[in-house]
């Protein structure tokens, strides 16, 4: 809404991923936003293109193309990904932000990118986090609206508030909680990212990466229970130790060898018509074949739980692989809970 007060500087669209896909800023032509991973990879602005390249998470240069002439910049940053000096074939130029990221009109040289490594709205200064779910102004030192995780969630009482007042030791990228808080929360297994699929063919190579020990592993688990969607809590399990007994890693690689047969088999039999001669036998055999499943990824789960606290344990990669177990948990239940009445009715 416009008033004589107020003016419009600039519009913002979103694509399907609420990300921000495009601005149309007064006077100007509009702004494209290509994302790759969920990270700013590429921005066009009529004839000209400007795309960053980086490794994993570590800033490497940005490359600016406008017709058939292209200017390559190498970004030299700090641990926080801030880019801290630009270097192309005319010289060095320095980059200095206030502790909350506030920075002065570039001259000279440009970067795409600034503090965090995140990008500037040319409009407001404002750095759009989260792919533009909030802005937040380092001027003011806060966010511009609510965060949706405050005040009962992970974002805490302070809706407004930027990396709980200290932004030396974290960033906020997701707009929601910063960085580096989230990374101790995810190690600490308090919380967990929403699920991903993850193919049970990948489980040996998992195993491979895993460290052993003398410690040995309960023999009945109690797995933590994760939420399936979004952020959520994790219960502790019961694991004996911290580490997990040096044969665990070849049972589990038998054990998944065995339930690879196993379906086979299941496969072969019910393809080859026999189904229709004996449900009762086919009905067993995918109850058995499903639950060796479950007990293949539950195995899993214990060996990798068993390296908690260590440098080796993959919070993203047990998370993802807690989440298939509930998720195919659920799907047996919902298949075999009444087997046992299903085959009565079957012989009858």
């Amino acid at each position: 809404m416009t008033s004589s007060a107020q003016a419009v500087l600039c519009r913002y669209r979103y694509d399907p991923l609420d990300r921000l896909a495009s601005s149309s800023p007064v006077r100007q032509e509009d702004i494209q936003r290509f994302y790759r991973k969920n990270v700013l990879a590429t921005e066009i602005q009529g004839a000209l293109r400007s795309t960053v390249f980086q490794h994993e998470d570590r800033l490497l240069a940005q490359q600016r193309h406008v017709d058939d002439l292209v200017d390559t910049t190498l970004l030299a940053t700090d641990q926080q990904r801030s880019v801290l000096q630009l270097v192309d074939n005319t010289g060095v130029e320095s980059m200095a932000y206030s502790v909350y990221g506030h920075h002065p009109a570039e001259s000279g040289l440009t970067s795409l990118l600034g503090f965090n490594g995140e990008r500037r709205d040319p409009a407001t200064g404002h750095y759009l986090l989260g792919n533009g779910y909030r802005a937040y102004n380092p001027v003011l030192m806060r966010f511009n609206s609510p965060d949706s995780l405050s005040p009962f969630g992970e974002g805490g009482l302070n809706a407004y508030g930027y990396v709980g007042g200290d932004p030396v030791g974290f960033g906020d990228p997701s707009g929601h909680i910063s960085a580096g808080l989230l990374d101790k929360l995810l190690r600490a297994g308090i919380i967990i990212l929403a699920p991903k699929k993850i193919p049970l063919s990948q489980l040996p190579g998992m195993v491979d990466e895993l460290p052993y020990s003398s410690a040995t592993v309960s023999s009945t688990p109690s797995l933590p229970i994760a939420s399936s969607t979004g952020v959520g809590l994790a219960s502790k399990s019961s694991i004996s130790s911290s580490s997990v007994d040096p044969s665990a890693g070849g049972t589990l690689k038998s054990m998944i060898r065995n339930y690879k047969e196993k379906r086979e088999n299941f496969n072969r039999f019910y393809k080859s018509g026999a189904a229709g001669q004996r449900k009762a036998d086919v009905l067993k055999l995918a109850e058995t074949t499903f639950r060796e499943e479950l007990d293949v990824t539950v195995k899993a789960l214990e060996v990798m739980e068993a390296s908690k606290g260590t440098s080796a344990f993959d919070p993203e990669r047990y998370n993802i692989l807690n989440a298939r177990f509930i998720e195919r948990k659920r799907k047996y239940s919902k298949r075999f809970t009444p087997y046992h009445e299903g085959v009565k009715k079957i012989r009858e």
